[in-house]
């Protein structure tokens, strides 16, 4: 089946061209010269896109204002958007946030930065796409009680997928499971740092080392934990690792520097877009979600 393509909207055909060319042979590209016509491809009923990267300033109608249109429409909440832009002066770029932009590259940019960046936004949004046939949907919706254990990546997008049925919106509620659970995984049992991830992804041997350190004694035997609790008002879900802990304040809301990072913005994710209330408990190896039943 083909997937649906990578959206680029730059007035400046060079740009456009060498987008096109990065990602030859590996994704569809449809490309737009301004925002006006982008704006009619997404006003349709079965519009197409996998990811969306956009020029901030273009005639008629800036990126910015046109992501800003974008954002109103729920079926575009959780489509990613990398912002492509000469700005990024901390300000700025918080404008960017707060329109819906998670991603952002400078010009002139790196290819090496491009291919991850996206890849990297592309791997966090595709949890967002609910597989669930009705018979799991209606096993999510009466379960009162349960919990899970998992080791692997594998795992844990599989359990982000099932347990999303318990939600009210399945589609967000996977995403933010998703994050979470991977994130316990790589960065709490496995002890990938914030940096590692990043020369990892560049060298795309992120996959390769995880099964690597599955496979050590040290880590072989840890066990990351999801627990979910149906109550009255909410849904209760809290994941534990056996890591040690990491500083979890600063990755609870976007910091403009980390815009521009290939990883690091799950937590911001899951928390602004996925639930009601997101709290990680010292030393920050548990973190309970919450999803009110009564939006």
């Amino acid at each position: 089946m083909q997937l649906p393509p990578v959206v680029v909207v730059d007035d400046d055909p060079l740009i456009v061209a060498l987008i096109t060319k990065i990602f030859a042979g590996k994704h569809e590209i449809l490309s737009f010269p301004n925002a006006r016509e982008a704006r009619a491809h997404f006003s349709g009923r079965s519009h197409r896109a996998r990811i969306l990267i956009l020029d901030w300033e273009m005639p008629e109608l800036s990126g910015l204002d046109f992501l800003r249109e974008l954002k109103k429409d729920p079926a575009n909440r959780y489509l990613p958007v990398i912002m492509v832009t000469g700005r990024s002066a901390p300000a700025d770029v918080e404008v960017g946030i707060q329109a819906g932009a998670f991603y952002y590259l400078t010009k002139p940019f790196d290819h090496r930065i491009l291919r991850a960046l996206v890849d990297s936004a592309i791997s966090d949004h595709e949890a967002a796409i609910v597989r669930l046939d009705p018979a799991a949907r209606r096993i999510g919706e009466t379960m009162a009680e349960s919990v899970f254990c998992f080791k692997t990546t594998d795992e844990a997008r599989e359990l982000a997928r099932w347990l999303a049925s318990t939600c009210p919106d399945a589609e967000g509620a996977q995403l933010g499971l998703h994050e979470l659970l991977i994130n316990a995984v790589e960065h709490g049992n496995l002890n990938i740092s914030h940096e590692e991830k990043s020369a990892l992804l560049e060298q795309q041997a992120l996959g390769d080392e995880i099964r690597a350190r599955l496979k050590k004694p040290e880590y072989s035997s840890r066990r990351a934990e999801i627990s979910f609790k149906r109550k009255a008002d909410r849904l209760e879900f809290e994941i534990r690792d056996q890591g040690r802990g990491f500083d979890f304040r600063k990755y609870l809301s976007l910091s403009p520097d980390r815009a521009f990072s290939s990883h690091g913005r799950g937590i911001a994710l899951a928390r602004n877009l996925c639930f009601d209330s997101l709290e990680y408990s010292e030393p920050g190896n548990r973190v309970t979600a919450i999803v009110n039943k009564i939006k």
